[in-house]
């Protein structure tokens, strides 16, 4: 039931066809994230481990190195190629877990632009 503003005037919002699209779309985009938010949880996750991994080879290295120090060539270049890869495994996972924790019920701005629609739509019901 339409409510009275405060100036005595009624409030009543109809949605055109355009606005019923973008609405479905933006309910469908919601849906979408929250099936693949677990596959990006276990990207990032994979990726921290993998990260985690390429860290503890590369402190193999070091030790090696350090116990034989002939293969310096060698080591210097396995760190040299492993270090970044460990900083972008570590950082993207990272990055990715922060992301899905800080949007993981999905965006609040598009579920509350939802939620003020359902109940409009409701209250016209």
């Amino acid at each position: 039931m339409p409510e009275l503003g405060s100036l005595g005037i009624i409030h009543v919002m109809k949605l055109s066809d355009t606005d019923n699209k973008l609405v479905a779309r933006l309910k469908k985009r919601q849906q979408q994230f929250i099936r693949w938010r677990w596959v990006g949880l276990l990207v990032a996750l994979a990726s921290i481990g993998a990260g985690f991994y390429i860290y503890e080879v590369l402190v193999r290295v070091t030790v090696h190195f350090i116990q034989q120090p002939g293969d310096i060539g060698d080591a210097l270049l396995g760190i040299g190629y492993l270090f970044p890869v460990l900083l972008v495994l570590q950082g993207g996972g990272f990055g990715l877990l922060i992301y899905l924790s800080t949007v993981w019920n999905g965006k609040p701005e598009a579920r509350l632009l939802l939620r003020l629609i359902e109940e409009l739509q409701s209250d016209d019901a």
